[in-house]
């Protein structure tokens, strides 16, 4: 953690854009989305998987039994320029600053296009639910800004990008602001496939939202599924039979009381 204007500022990493972390351990959707991978065309479960570490002990396995706090990330610190240090600094209101995050792709392929999005939230404004506090709703919350991430190789290849931070906003009081950093998979107008792992059989549910939480598409309803590893294919298309517009969407899966989410980006 580092300190901010009034209190400090708390990292949360999100693996493969998974659920909002919080200011409290687990917060809100807690389960972590590397249960889940999304990627254009006929991907493969071998795809490129990448990682944000919600601790220095997070070596990407799932369930993720190595961190006992979710909010004090070693892969995300902020810096008072693009300097490229990777010592934290104190981000102050009404100053300019920069957003480092690192990325490491696990998964055996290369990564060739990707995005890290930023988002900044003020603690106990509802940042339990994903998008809530966490966009459209400054100065509590809001986007940060992205960068692009591209060639990273597999099998532990490693990056590291810088976002700048315009003019930090002050937060209302006693109360500080956590950081999420989120991946997101840029996607093609042809159909998505979501591959996904499951520890048991039982029933799935598998859904599309938008970035305001409205429901886009059912693909899974409590479907019942056998253990281990399977897909399900998107078309784009709404419930209602529509193409969804180029933009931000998330899949959510439902099952044994686990819930994990990917972000993708529809471009269309």
């Amino acid at each position: 953690m580092v300190c901010s204007d009034h209190t400090r500022d708390k990292f949360a990493a999100q693996r493969r854009s998974k659920s909002v972390r919080g200011n409290s351990p687990r917060g809100p959707d807690r389960s972590r989305d590397t249960l889940l991978t999304v990627a254009g065309g006929s991907a493969a479960l071998g795809a490129p998987d990448v990682v944000i570490r919600d601790c220095a002990a997070d070596n990407g396995t799932e369930p993720n039994t190595q961190c006992t706090t979710f909010s004090n990330s070693p892969d995300i610190w902020v810096r008072p320029a693009q300097d490229g240090s990777l010592s934290p600094w104190c981000p102050t209101a009404g100053f300019n600053a920069w957003v480092y995050v690192r990325v490491t792709n696990i998964g055996p392929d290369q990564l060739n296009d990707g995005e890290v999005h930023v988002y900044y939230g003020e603690a106990s404004t509802s940042l339990g639910n994903w998008p809530g506090n966490w966009v459209n709703n400054a100065p509590h919350g809001d986007e940060i800004g992205f960068a692009p991430v591209n060639g990273l190789v597999g099998n532990g290849g490693t990056t590291i990008v810088a976002i700048p931070w315009p003019n930090v906003p002050a937060n209302s009081g006693t109360d500080h602001f956590c950081l999420v950093a989120r991946f997101v998979s840029p996607v093609g107008s042809g159909n998505v496939t979501v591959g996904f792992t499951l520890p048991a059989a039982g029933p799935v549910t598998l859904a599309v939202y938008d970035l305001n939480g409205r429901l886009v598409r059912t693909l899974l309803s409590g479907s019942n599924m056998s253990g281990g590893a399977g897909e399900v294919v998107w078309d784009g298309r709404s419930d209602a039979g529509q193409p969804v517009t180029s933009g931000t969407y998330f899949t959510r899966l439902s099952a044994e009381r686990t819930s994990v989410e990917r972000q993708i980006k529809i471009v269309r």
